[in-house]
């Protein structure tokens, strides 16, 4: 809004050069104002200030007795006998409780306007352009002093079986190799940043040309061997799934937390593991249920989530959460895999587990998948999480391998991610299943980047 308006309004009296009737009013911003009404009368000023107030009301609670209609139908009980009497049937209302709600303050707008419900989920999904403008980047330091080392190549990749990232880096120098060697690096490609850990050095030697790569894991690698010893676990008390989570990682500088799994309670002594590392512990609960670990490397933090977080029988339905268009598809190939279709799995626990059988809802129950045994199969939700992916295997499966660039919009996939692939006005959706990026520079300073993933689809 303008800085100041002004209104000016004059007045005609007897006299106009001596009497005057001067009134300004400004607004700034939506905030109170204050304009003064000055009279002059014969060149001598009269003191006789007003004040206006302008701008958003003071929050503030309004509380009232007044008669409130209540929601929806209205019901009338009688509780007299009817009378024949020809009066009219006079109804009468008492004065509600004293009933008080906030007013927020604000005018005809809001001025703190009731926030949506932030439970919802927006697909990503890049916009259709004739043509897409790009400028590839990829930056490599060392984590713990900043140094640039400078690579010719580096490949990531991951699937829904693996805890941690793999990750191959070619180096420009062998001083760019020794300066990574067991050190934690940064990647940026395309301003999307990844960790890894040169663990695995190499070299080649040719005529004229020296080579220097090197091979490792992600941030995640510093849960397993060799940065820390292997351990024997055992919960020696009743304890959650998230408490036993939270017993392997102690004292790691890492976090873990459930996602779309309930919490639920082990028996003292259910749950054990000999001789791993607390990543490998983890992931050995992990896959008695049916899940996977995913790792933040910037936060250090597990998040455990099913191995399909959205089952095949619910895909129709559900949002995306990436969706992709041929406008961004580089190259597509699919391959059909078959398997029996089971409706019906039988679970049991082991020393103190239980028995249970998970059918799929609607069906006849009929056709079994492979039985399952596992520790942790030791309560009715532990069950039926098991269950559900284990049958959300069986059927027959489209296997979709798509090549696609990495833009802003179009950020990497990740294992697990809900997969929508458009066609004309249809999407027909898949879970993804393994994923991976490659980024090259050439001698000339060229850089080519892509992305790959594997999207699984439900036919049958």
């Amino acid at each position: 809004m303008p800085d100041e308006h002004q209104i000016q309004s004059l007045i005609n009296w007897l006299d106009i050069a001596a009497h005057q009737l001067h009134t300004a009013v400004a607004w700034i911003d939506g905030q109170e104002q204050e304009s003064s009404l000055m009279i002059q009368y014969r060149g001598i000023v009269v003191d006789d200030e007003k004040s206006i107030k302008w701008g958003f009301h003071e929050p503030r609670w309004v509380c009232s007795t007044k008669y409130r209609p209540p929601v929806g139908k209205v019901t009338l009980r009688f509780n007299e006998p009817l009378s024949t009497q020809p009066n009219p049937i006079v109804l009468r209302f008492t004065a509600s409780p004293n009933y008080c709600y906030w007013d927020d303050g604000g005018g005809l707008i809001d001025g703190n306007p009731t926030l949506p419900n932030i439970d919802f989920k927006i697909p990503i999904e890049p916009q259709i352009r004739r043509y897409y403008l790009m400028q590839p980047t990829i930056t490599c330091v060392r984590v713990s002093d900043s140094l640039p080392i400078v690579i010719t190549s580096v490949s990531i990749s991951q699937s829904r079986g693996q805890w941690a990232r793999s990750v191959s880096l070619e180096f420009s120098s062998r001083i760019d190799a020794q300066r990574a060697h067991n050190e934690l690096l940064l990647i940026t490609i395309n301003g999307y940043e990844f960790y890894a850990i040169a663990e695995q050095p190499s070299a080649s030697k040719a005529f004229g040309i020296e080579t220097h790569s090197s091979t490792g894991r992600s941030r995640a690698a510093e849960l397993s061997s060799p940065y820390l010893l292997p351990i024997s676990y055992t919960n020696t008390v009743l304890r959650s799934l998230g408490g036993i989570i939270g017993d392997l990682l102690q004292n790691t500088g890492w976090t873990a937390e459930l996602s779309g799994i309930p919490d639920f309670s082990v028996p003292a002594g259910a749950f054990s593991v000999g001789n791993k590392s607390p990543i490998d512990a983890i992931n050995e609960a992990a896959s008695q249920l049916g899940c996977m670990i995913l790792a933040d490397d910037a936060t250090r933090k597990l998040t455990i989530i099913p191995r399909w977080p959205t089952v095949p029988w619910e895909m129709a339905t559900a949002v995306p959460d990436l969706t992709v268009h041929d406008a961004v598809i580089t190259n597509y190939s699919e391959s059909v895999s078959r398997n029996p279709l089971c409706d019906v799995v039988w679970l049991r626990g082991e020393q103190q587990g239980i028995s249970a059988k998970v059918k799929r809802t609607g069906s006849a129950g009929n056709i079994p998948a492979a039985d399952i045994s596992a520790q942790l199969i030791v309560d009715n939700q532990a069950a039926r999480i098991a269950g559900t992916n284990a049958l959300a295997d069986t059927g027959d499966k489209l296997n979709v391998t798509l090549s696609l660039p990495v833009m802003v919009d179009l950020p990497p996939a990740t294992p697990g991610m809900l997969i929508g692939i458009r066609e004309g006005t249809e999407v027909f959706k898949g879970t993804c299943d393994s994923w991976s990026i490659r980024a090259s520079v050439s001698d000339r300073g060229d850089i080519d980047i892509e992305q790959s993933i594997t999207v699984i689809r439900s036919i049958a």
